[in-house]
């Protein structure tokens, strides 16, 4: 079974990290996959490498039917059975590129088209075709129970709609490397995530900034570029803390990430899922979370994080305090969490989770 996944573009982020794990895992788990992107981005070369066939379309219009034309051959020639589209612009592509042929096209969805959206407004286009497309396509997949119920109130096709977890290649992670500043000073935070409306790191540099208030010999790594970066450092300097805050942009190596800090932090106001939670708990790193509820779900109601009251200050204050206070935390046993977390979000699991999903599709009179 010849199946497609298309991106619109491929720079680093959430959704572009579970994909490049896909297509690199793909060929070992029996999934024969077409990776196709409409644009370039930081991960271009990656995905161009990953082993699995590979097409770029680069996209000029917001209907590009020159595109839609390309794709056509591209189903035809493989006979391809299933269309996964991951966008709003994909979904329209697939869609349109599928029509007289057999092929049958799918979506999941990443992210909410309301004020959780990275720019917090609503996006009544993306949400708008998410949605028609609900009804049109055969499944839509919701990356966690809170999303699919999130997805059902605002309208989405309940009987079409699935749960399918993200998957992660635990294989590029390894047990955090103990050297000796682990039980001495400084002690240093961390968070992976691009600087938008979502993701709050306002928020963190307030209760950051309460610690280096008490005298603590701390500091925070925060990876990731976007439209606030300049903001949040103009924030940090607000607050007196710019010397304590590095601001590393882009990282390609979240292992070293890990290693060169003690405790991951996720601001975040609202997410979906949260890939690099799940990796940093894998990492065996202590994590703070907000309660919002996909952490909720991917923890298991804070049996795998530390979580905090969301959009507080004062709650994630007192989560960081305590961890770092609590020096023996990061010589716990995580046998039993790295059981957990392999069980839930492993690529293996997700892969095997599509190719159940798209045989149920190519099943006679479904």
């Amino acid at each position: 079974m010849k199946v497609i996944h298309i991106l619109d573009q491929v720079n680093r982020g959430g959704l572009e990290t579970l994909e490049l794990d896909v297509c690199r895992n793909a060929g070992e788990n029996n999934l024969d996959l077409i990776f196709i992107t409409l644009g370039k981005g930081d991960l271009f070369d990656e995905f161009k490498n990953s082993g699995v066939e590979f097409y770029y379309f680069q996209r000029k219009y917001p209907v590009d039917f020159k595109i839609i034309k390309e794709l056509r051959k591209v189903i035809k020639q493989n006979n391809v059975k299933v269309i996964h589209a991951h966008q709003d612009v994909t979904l329209v592509h697939a869609i349109l590129s599928s029509l007289g042929t057999s092929a049958k096209v799918v979506q999941t969805i990443h992210g909410f088209s309301d004020k959780r959206s990275s720019r917090g407004r609503f996006d009544f286009k993306s949400y708008l075709v998410h949605l028609v497309g609900s009804y049109l396509v055969p499944a839509t997949f919701a990356v966690t129970n809170y999303v699919r119920n999130e997805l059902v109130k605002q309208g989405y096709n309940k009987r079409k709609l699935k749960v399918l977890y993200n998957g992660i290649d635990f294989g590029k992670f390894h047990k955090i490397q103990l050297n000796g500043n682990r039980d001495h000073w400084p002690f240093v935070f961390g968070m992976v995530g691009n600087f938008n409306h979502v993701r709050n790191h306002k928020v963190l540099l307030e209760a950051f900034a309460k610690l280096v208030a008490e005298g603590n010999g701390v500091y925070l790594k925060l990876a990731g570029k976007g439209e606030l970066l300049e903001p949040m450092k103009e924030y940090a300097s607000h607050l007196g803390i710019s010397d304590r805050v590095e601001f590393m942009g882009s990282v390609s190596n979240l292992q070293e990430f890990f290693n060169d800090i003690d405790c991951f932090v996720y601001s975040s106001r609202s997410d979906t899922f949260g890939i690099a939670v799940v990796e940093a708990i894998y990492s065996g790193l202590p994590v703070v979370v907000s309660d919002n509820g996909p952490f909720r779900e991917i923890t298991l109601d804070g049996d795998l994080a530390r979580l905090f009251k969301a959009n507080d200050a004062d709650s994630m204050y007192m989560c960081l305090k305590n961890i770092m206070e609590d020096r023996t935390i990061h010589v716990r046993e995580d046998s039993d969490i790295k059981s957990k977390t392999r069980k839930l979000y492993s690529i293996e699991r997700h892969i095997n989770n599509l190719l159940e999903a798209y045989d149920s599709l190519l099943q006679p009179n479904l």
